[in-house]
């Protein structure tokens, strides 16, 4: 009923069985049970309470007729308010902006000191902030660790990196907090870059349902089309890049050949433009893999279909295959028309 000094203690608990002791991490794990209740005291103690939602994230805010309206209410209970708006600011996928996080911030608590709540002052609600952060982003590792190392599913193995991230954002940012050494050690421990760089690669998740195909085509010969349920994917256009085929010594080679490949890639804007076109495609190729999506279609396009577009094509698969551990077959679809 009430996210007291047991329940919070209980969370540090989630996190040192699920998520740290997974790390292999040495330390000394008496002293650390001793900080975790001491800091479990503190914590329960804060004031105001209010009702706490607890897991007031994005993914639990639905807009429905431009009202936005709140889901998932299980963990609802008597707490501090401050953790509400840490869960929120501190989600791992997120990544706010530091301005939003701060002008956000400094809205909730205007807003709270407003409300018939006793003990609303803001400097008092500000000292206490920067510790539930701390305890969100814990108790959100250990949610990762239950959810994605001990049930594997895909979606909480690909948060760990991010969240990993924000913690170890939270820790240069204050240096004071926490103030317990033996849990401070810890937790610069599993947010080094190095624990970070680990989990960035485990999320190269091989997903067999997810099919990917790249196409090049002519925009002569128009946008190939999509027979599978999705519909139609990407079209990207590589004619703002420089075209090999106007000169002669390409004219009758394509993008397949690695005079060609050499020339887009030091004397084109093709690397910036690969660059662009694989940080958007990726946010559709993790989002397919998590929700279990079975096509996604990738098409270039250039005017002849035969060096700009081959070359992007061949790139992208390699990129996808590097990444997400996932094969896409290529078509080139323009070749019986490609100048011999």
């Amino acid at each position: 009923k009430q996210f007291d000094e047991n329940a919070i203690e209980a969370d540090f608990q989630y996190f040192k069985y699920y998520f740290a002791d997974l790390q292999k991490v040495v330390y000394n794990k008496i002293q650390f049970q001793d900080e975790i209740i001491e800091l479990s005291k503190e914590l329960g103690r804060l004031q105001p309470q209010t009702l706490m939602y607890r897991d007031f994230q994005s993914r639990n805010i639905m807009i429905f007729n431009n009202e936005p309206y709140f889901i998932d209410f299980q963990g609802c209970m008597q707490g501090a308010p401050h953790y509400d708006i840490c869960s929120l600011l501190w989600q791992a996928k997120a990544q706010l902006p530091d301005k939003w996080k701060s002008d956000l911030l400094d809205s909730y608590f205007d807003t709270l000191h407003q409300l018939p709540v006793a003990k609303t002052d803001e400097t008092y609600l500000r000292r206490g902030y920067p510790h539930f952060v701390l305890l969100r982003l814990i108790q959100v590792l250990g949610a990762y660790g239950f959810r994605g190392l001990i049930e594997k599913k895909p979606h909480f193995i690909s948060s760990i990196a991010p969240a990993l991230k924000n913690l170890n954002q939270f820790l240069e940012d204050n240096p004071l907090v926490p103030k317990y050494p033996e849990l401070r050690k810890v937790l610069e421990s599993i947010s080094h870059t190095s624990n970070i760089k680990k989990y960035q690669q485990n999320t190269k998740i091989n997903n067999p349902k997810l099919q990917i195909s790249i196409n090049s085509f002519s925009y002569k010969k128009g946008i190939p089309k999509d027979p599978t349920a999705n519909g139609g994917g990407y079209v990207f256009d590589c004619r703002g890049i420089l075209n090999p085929g106007r000169k002669e010594e390409y004219k009758t080679l394509s993008g397949l050949d690695s005079t060609v490949q050499n020339y887009l890639d030091t004397e084109t804007q093709m690397p910036e433009f690969l660059e662009a076109v694989q940080n958007i495609i990726s946010i559709s190729i993790q989002d397919y893999i998590q929700r279990g999506f079975e096509h996604l279609q990738i098409n270039f396009g250039c005017t002849g279909g035969q060096h700009r577009s081959v070359f992007a094509s061949e790139k992208t698969a390699q990129f996808i295959s590097k990444k997400f551990n996932i094969v896409a077959t290529i078509n080139h679809t323009n070749q019986k028309n490609w100048v011999k």
